[in-house]
C-alpha cells in the first residue's frame, strides 16, 4: 500500500481538469506518471501510476483544514478511493473493453512513448470511478511475474487521506507491514509525500 499526501501552490488554478506534475518521477527513481486531478475548488487528488501496492493520496489546501479537524477521532479518516490498478496481460484491450462495455473515458496513458520501458498503463474513468490498466512490456519484470502467478486482477487500491505520514504511522503501529517509509517529492506544482505499507 502506498500512502501519499501533497500540497500545491495556491496559484495553481483548480478548475483545470488535469496537469502533469513535471520532474517528480525523475527525482523519485520510480517509473510512472503523476497527475493532479482537481474535482472542485476545495480539493485535488494525486494519481500515480507506479510499481505496486495501494496508494493513499491527499492534497493539503487551506480550505480543507476545517474538515480535517472534524475527523481527528478516526485514526485513518478516508476521503475516498482514488483509483484501482489492475495488472493485465493486455492493457490496451482491457481499457477498450471498459470504454465499450461501461462507457468509461480514456483519460491518461503511460508507456514507451512517455519514457516507461517496462510497462504500459491506460487510465479510464467514469464519474468518481477510475481504473488503471497496466501491462508488462517485457517478460522479465515483476508485473509479468505477478500475472503469470495470479492472472489478470487488482494489484493496487489508491485511497485518499488527509495526512499520509500519520496514516502510515497509525497503520504500521496497528500491524500493517512497512514497505517504504514516508518520502517527499517536490516540483513547481507542489509537493507530495508518500509511503508504502502492506497487510
Amino acid at each position: 500500500m502506498t500512502i501519499a499526501s501533497a500540497g500545491y501552490d495556491e496559484n495553481w488554478h483548480p478548475k483545470l481538469a488535469r496537469r502533469s506534475v513535471e520532474g517528480l518521477i525523475g527525482k523519485s527513481g520510480v517509473a510512472g506518471i503523476l497527475w493532479v486531478v482537481a474535482e472542485d475548488r476545495a480539493s485535488a487528488k494525486i494519481l500515480r501510476i507506479l510499481r505496486g501496492d495501494i496508494m493513499l493520496a491527499t492534497v493539503k489546501h487551506p480550505s480543507l483544514q476545517a474538515a480535517t479537524a472534524a475527523t481527528k477521532s478516526d485514526f485513518l479518516p478516508l476521503n475516498g478511493t482514488d483509483y484501482v490498478e489492475f495488472y493485465v496481460g493486455n492493457a490496451r484491450q482491457a481499457a477498450y473493453f471498459y470504454r465499450a462495455a461501461f462507457g468509461m473515458k480514456l483519460v491518461a496513458y503511460a508507456g514507451s512513448e512517455t519514457g516507461l520501458r517496462d510497462r504500459a498503463s491506460y487510465v479510464v474513468e467514469q464519474g468518481k470511478v477510475r481504473f488503471v490498466m497496466t501491462t508488462p512490456l517485457r517478460p522479465d519484470n515483476s508485473i509479468a511475474d505477478h500475472i503469470a502467478k495470479h492472472g489478470d486482477g487488482i494489484k493496487d487500491i489508491a485511497l485518499w487521506v488527509d495526512d499520509a505520514t500519520s496514516a502510515w504511522l497509525e497503520t504500521t503501529r496497528r500491524g500493517a507491514r512497512n514497505v517504504r517509509e514516508p518520502w517527499t517529492l517536490e516540483d513547481k506544482q507542489g509537493t507530495v509525500t508518500m509511503a508504502s505499507i502492506a497487510t
